[in-house]
């Protein structure tokens, strides 16, 4: 009521205080919205992250599953390659180095099913883990 005897430049100025003293006010708010925003953003994004890393490593579970016959054949050839350099760098002895590459090849079908069975158990999830690493850009 006292206000409607105020004169009208009077009325201004103080709506003008009053627009000036909530104006803090309404520009804290944003921003704690903006945070609030940026929050559940990052949510968001971290969630479809987890969600498509999941993805990754059933695509390479099922990769290893259907390429069961080249796993063991790279175990076959690893294990060939490991033979020989480990009976070269451990027996210096010419005859004794030839009898324990033949003897080291009676075990090599166990060997590369022991090792499928390593690569089937042990390898996407560590996949997965490296290529999640490497599209990470984090310090």
């Amino acid at each position: 009521m006292t206000t409607a005897r105020l004169k009208s430049s009077e009325k201004s100025s103080l709506t003008l205080v009053k627009f000036k003293q909530e104006e803090p006010i309404l520009e804290q708010q944003p921003s704690s919205l903006k945070e609030q925003r940026l929050r559940e953003e990052r949510r968001q994004e971290k969630l479809c992250e987890e969600e498509r890393m999941k993805e990754v490593l059933l695509l390479i579970e099922g990769l290893a599953r259907r390429e069961k016959v080249a796993i063991k054949m790279i175990a076959d050839r690893l294990y060939d390659v490991a033979k020989v350099n480990f009976v070269n760098k451990k027996i210096s002895s010419r005859p004794l180095n030839k009898t324990l590459k033949a003897i080291l090849g009676l075990p090599k079908p166990i060997a590369v099913q022991v090792a499928f069975m390593w690569f089937a158990s042990n390898c996407p999830e560590l996949i997965t883990n490296w290529l999640q690493r490497k599209v990470n850009f984090k310090k």
